[in-house]
């Protein structure tokens, strides 16, 4: 469970660095969140430096949406994850294929290095 200290972000890191990696984790959007997974960001707090997968209480599929690539690529499809339920999202990470799943839907399924937005992260 995350919770805020003041106005600083709740964060949890790894205590190693991965290039390569399966994750997969549970999470419940109690009221208006905005937040997201970060992807090869540095530990410097610059954590824009890497990808952001977004998590987010409002459908879509734009680059603000829950799946996107935050601000770079939108979600494959769309997926809702403002219905008060608990959602699964598995992440295999093998540069340079991004592959991530919201409730078994695929939300991206990306080679980073061909994108203009994702080859250097």
């Amino acid at each position: 469970v995350f919770t805020r200290a003041g106005a600083e972000p709740a964060e949890l890191l790894t205590k190693a660095d991965y290039e390569n990696f399966d994750l997969a984790f549970e999470f419940n959007l109690g009221g208006h969140t905005s937040t997201g997974l970060f992807i090869h960001a540095p530990r410097n707090r610059a954590y824009r430096g890497g990808l952001e997968v977004e998590i987010i209480d409002a459908g879509g599929a734009d680059v603000h949406s829950t799946g996107a690539l935050f601000r770079v690529v939108p979600p494959l499809n769309p997926v809702r994850t403002d219905d008060g339920a608990w959602h699964r999202c598995t992440v295999h990470m093998n540069w340079p294929v991004l592959r991530v799943t919201i409730n078994g839907v695929v939300v991206q399924d990306i080679d980073l290095s061909a994108h203009e937005g994702t080859a250097h992260t």
